[in-house]
Formats: C-alpha cells, sequence, structure tokens
C-alpha cells in the first residue's frame, strides 16, 4: 500500500484485493508504506463507522506573507497584495519502509512503531481554546507543521499562559527556538511567532502513541534568529491587548484527548 488514508473502509477494500481467492494461491504478502495498520490496526478488529470525525469549526489554516506580512490563507500559491509568490514544495507521502504491523490479529508478526521523519514546508501558529474548557481555563498556542500537501499538518501545543509543567515546559520549547524572552501571553506569543521571531522548524521526528495520535519526540531547527525592536514592540501590544478568550468560543476547538493539557 502506497495511499496514506484515514478511511478504515478504504484501507480495507485496498487489502481486501489480495484476500480474493484464486487457483493455486495460498497467501498474500501486504507490504504496507504507507503506516494505514498502525494508523487502524488489524483488518478483522476494524468496525464500521470507525473514520475518525474532522473538526470543522476551527479556524482556517493560514499563513504570512515573508513580503508584507499579510495574513493569507495556507493554500494561496500568491499573496494577493504584494505578489508574493509561495515556493512549491513536495514531499514523499509513504515512508520509504514497509510497516511490521500485523495485517491480522493474533499473526506472529511483532507491532512495530518506528519513528518517522518529515520534512517541514512551512509552520503556523493560531490562539487554540480546548473544547467544553471551564471558565478561566488558559488558551494554548497550536504550532502546525505542513508536511505534504495543503491539508498534511502535524500539530503540537504549547502552554505560555498554564503553571508549573506545563509552564516549564513551554520555556524550555520557546529558549530553544528564540532569542526573545517567553512571552506572558498566548496571543504575544502568537504575534511573534508570526513576525519571525521563532527559528524556522526544518524537520520533526514523530511516533504514534498508543492512542493512535502523532506525537512530536524530535526538531530540526535553524539558527535562531536576531532580536529585532519592533517585534518586542509587537509582543508587548500583545501582552497589553491579550484579553479571556471565552471557552468554547475560541478558535480551535479539538476533543481533550488531541492534546496534553
Amino acid at each position: 500500500m502506497l495511499r496514506p488514508t484515514l478511511s478504515p473502509g478504504l484501507m480495507y477494500q485496498q487489502i481486501g484485493r489480495g484476500f480474493r481467492l484464486a487457483e493455486g494461491k495460498k497467501d498474500c504478502l501486504v507490504l504496507d508504506f504507507a503506516m494505514n495498520l498502525i494508523r487502524h490496526g488489524p483488518v478483522d478488529l476494524l468496525k464500521a463507522g470507525d473514520r475518525p470525525k474532522r473538526d470543522t469549526k476551527g479556524e482556517a489554516p493560514f499563513k504570512c506573507c515573508p513580503g508584507c506580512r499579510r495574513i493569507v490563507h495556507a493554500s494561496a500559491a500568491i499573496c494577493p497584495e504584494c505578489g508574493h509568490e509561495f515556493p512549491k514544495t513536495e514531499t514523499p507521502k509513504h515512508d520509504a519502509h514497509a510497516s511490521a504491523a500485523p495485517v491480522i490479529s493474533g499473526s506472529d508478526a511483532q507491532v512495530e512503531n518506528p519513528p518517522r521523519e518529515y520534512e517541514v514546508l512551512e509552520t503556523l501558529y493560531s490562539v487554540h481554546v480546548k473544547k467544553n474548557a471551564p471558565p478561566g481555563h488558559p488558551p494554548s498556542m497550536r504550532v502546525s507543521h505542513q508536511i505534504g500537501s495543503r491539508y498534511e499538518f502535524i500539530d503540537e501545543y504549547v502552554c505560555p499562559e498554564h503553571s508549573g509543567y506545563a509552564h516549564d515546559k513551554f520555556v524550555d520549547w520557546w529558549s530553544k527556538r528564540s532569542c526573545y524572552p517567553p512571552p506572558k501571553t498566548v496571543a504575544a506569543a502568537v504575534r511573534l511567532a508570526q513576525e519571525g521571531g521563532l527559528a524556522r522548524t526544518k524537520g520533526i521526528r514523530v511516533k504514534t502513541d498508543e492512542k493512535g495520535f502523532e506525537r512530536i519526540i524530535a526538531w530540526d531547527l535553524d539558527e535562531k534568529p536576531e532580536m529585532d525592536s519592533d517585534a518586542v514592540f509587537a509582543m508587548k501590544d500583545a501582552e497589553g491587548e491579550a484579553a479571556a478568550i471565552p471557552a468554547g468560543g475560541g478558535l480551535d476547538n479539538y476533543g481533550d484527548d488531541e492534546i496534553p493539557f
């Protein structure tokens, strides 16, 4: 299999072609380069309606034009403001090695979950409000890494406004990417990130956890950008303008299991 899919039915259809009976046929070799078996599990354990639902209430993906700093849709090829042409990049849609995950449950094949490495085409930053969060629950910053087509993203979340371990984790994450002091608010962090205050992420290493979510375990970062006085003022303005975002009415709404905080 070379075609990745979020549909268990489509995966079953692809593998099922090899299961067709034929005279003299004893077995079928399934080579899964798309990691569909890791994503969905053995074909005999699939259930109808298992396809994950997509959240359509979140903020549309966007990117910042490096020429005029205008925010445009992530799929834009040319900036409508200044005419900047965004570079076209292509990445492989499947892995170089087949998965060792079992096709049928109870088989002797050993489930392997090796880390996968991706080139990052672009990184987008936005404010995220946890779905059904109680009043006063702080938002987080959603960091979306584009790894393939315009709809292929792997997300991570950092928490400037949280306390304890979550905040310490954000400070460490930010310090590895920026010469600027860690912002106090999510709005300021997003503003500074969009202004180019963070090192560009060139690549990521990803591993699928026990719940089936892809978690980033390593980053390939570019050099930290130099500090710019305009960006500092923009960050301070954003910190001054930051207001409480109502829970459930924010820019992104994802399930509780999709982010760690």
